[in-house]
């Protein structure tokens, strides 16, 4: 079963994404700085705009190992706050990677997660979160993927 972990990015500024679109680079700290976000923003519980995500996919995205367009991981998305309305995620200290090279960044991080089911069961665990984002997609997610590493699956 393929682990959705949805990253809070509403309280982005579009700094992030300027600045990478004008020198066509993109380094460690505007990387780390987005996957914050992301995570950030993926944790407002239904409250989550769509509108807020969507700034953060590129137009295709490769998504847990399929090739979709941004409307399709967004309609994934919106699935999942449907069945997880509460979602806890906070980045393990210290665990935040990133490497950069030729406008490319994958920024890598450990969730430890907590949500909560439709029927109010709720779930626990940490996944290895990891996002590649690119200068020419102005700093956007153009993969995501994660690895479940302890709680449901």
């Amino acid at each position: 079963m393929r682990m959705v972990i949805a990253v809070v990015l509403i309280g982005v500024s579009s700094g992030h994404c300027a600045s990478a679109q004008e020198n066509d680079a993109l380094d460690r700290g505007q990387a780390e700085q987005r996957m914050r976000d992301f995570v950030r923003v993926w944790q407002a519980d239904e409250r989550v705009g769509e509108q807020a995500m969507s700034t953060y996919y590129a137009d295709r995205v490769t998504y847990y190992g399929k090739r979709w367009t941004r409307n399709q991981v967004l309609a994934d998305k919106r699935r999942f706050i449907r069945a997880y309305p509460q979602r806890s995620y906070d980045i393990v200290p210290g665990s935040l990677r990133t490497r950069c090279n030729a406008g490319r960044c994958v920024a890598s991080a450990i969730l430890e997660w907590r949500r909560v089911r439709n029927d109010g069961r709720s779930e626990t665990g940490s996944s290895q979160l990891t996002l590649v984002l690119t200068a020419s997609d102005g700093g956007r997610i153009v993969r995501e993927s994660a690895r479940t590493l302890r709680g449901a699956r």
